[in-house]
C-alpha cells in the first residue's frame, strides 16, 4: 500500500544518532497513524539527563540512525507487513487530520526543512 511520511513538527536540526521525532503515517486508503520515532543514544541521554531508572513512551519505535533511509525501510516495512496498527497509533483519516486535502494532495516529507 502506498503512503506518505510527514513530521508535524518538521525536520529541522536533527541528530541522526542522538535526537527523537514525531511521524505521521498516512495511507492510501485513507488511514492516519502516528508514532515517535527515538534512537537508542537519545533514550539514554534522556534517561541519564532526568535520572530515570526506566524510560517508556507511547508508540515509540527504536531506530539505530534518523535518517531518510532507516525511516523509510522502516514505515514500508511495517506497512507492507501488515503491522502498522500494532506499531503505531491510528489518529483518523486524511480527511480529518488534512483537512481539504486527498492522500494524493499530501506532500511526502521534506527531509531538508
Amino acid at each position: 500500500m502506498n503512503y506518505k511520511i510527514r513530521f508535524p513538527t518538521g525536520w529541522t536540526d536533527i541528530n541522526p544518532l542522538n535526537d527523537n521525532i514525531d511521524i505521521n503515517v498516512a495511507l492510501e486508503s485513507g488511514e492516519v497513524y502516528w508514532g515517535t520515532l527515538f534512537t537508542i543514544e537519545n533514550i539514554k541521554y534522556l534517561m541519564e539527563k532526568d535520572e530515570q531508572s526506566f524510560f517508556w513512551s507511547v508508540d515509540m519505535v527504536i531506530v539505530s540512525e534518523l535518517n531518510p533511509k532507516n525511516i523509510n525501510d522502516l514505515i514500508s516495512d511495517i506497512v507492507d507487513g501488515g503491522a502498522i496498527k500494532q506499531v503505531l497509533s491510528y489518529i483518523g483519516t486524511i480527511e480529518q487530520q488534512f483537512p481539504g486535502l486527498t492522500f494524493q494532495d499530501i506532500p511526502n516529507a521534506d527531509w531538508h526543512n
